[in-house]
């Protein structure tokens, strides 16, 4: 036995046992075992198949796997994979902007967003350690009538299914307010719905 053979699958492939201790066991069967053995294979082919079942994988990510060239680059890629997570991040904020001399009002709604995500709190110069993600989607609105809310996308989903079978209108309508939306609106109206 070499000496990363005598180490545990925590110490050799920290990431992946941090998703699952199950996936680091296979990903050391699938390096140490005489390669081409059924067992071997089997442990290489448990390595693909619990990333997927984990959503550790997209489809693309899982077509890349099968294109390394080796069980060494393969599962190289799972523990850097496997040191990542896929996130969306949500955030709100109610505050006052200065309006600039040649701005008008409305166009404040047109300036950029950047959203910065701190390092962990593991990490001491996690106030200054950040990355500047940008903004996929973003809407500043400049009045009430245009707000948005945070909301649970399967209750929203749940909620639309609903109202589509209980009723034959084309849209939902508010007497209170006197505004309207078109059901085939709905896309565009709601920011992720269809992600």
């Amino acid at each position: 036995m070499t000496g990363i053979e005598n180490k545990s699958s925590q110490e050799r492939y920290p990431n992946m046992y941090k998703f699952l201790p199950e996936l680091a066991e296979m990903a050391c069967d699938a390096m140490d075992l005489e390669w081409g053995l059924p067992e071997q294979v089997a442990a290489e082919k448990a390595v693909f198949e619990i990333g997927i079942k984990g959503n550790l994988f997209t489809d693309r990510d899982a077509h890349i796997y099968t294109l390394k060239a080796s069980t060494s680059e393969m599962i190289d890629w799972v523990e850097l994979a496997a040191s990542k997570i896929s996130v969306t991040i949500y955030a709100m904020v109610k505050t006052t902007v200065d309006i600039d001399e040649n701005e008008t009002r409305d166009a404040v709604s047109d300036r950029m967003v950047d959203v910065y995500l701190h390092g962990s709190s593991c990490d001491s110069d996690a106030s200054t350690n950040k990355e500047d993600l940008g903004a996929d989607n973003f809407v500043i609105a400049t009045n009430p009538e245009d707000e948005l809310c945070l909301v649970n996308k399967g209750f929203l989903r749940a909620l639309i299914d609903t109202a589509k079978r209980t009723t034959d209108l084309e849209s939902v309508y508010n007497d209170e307010t006197g505004m309207s939306f078109d059901w085939a609106d709905m896309k565009d109206l709601v920011i992720g719905l269809d992600d």
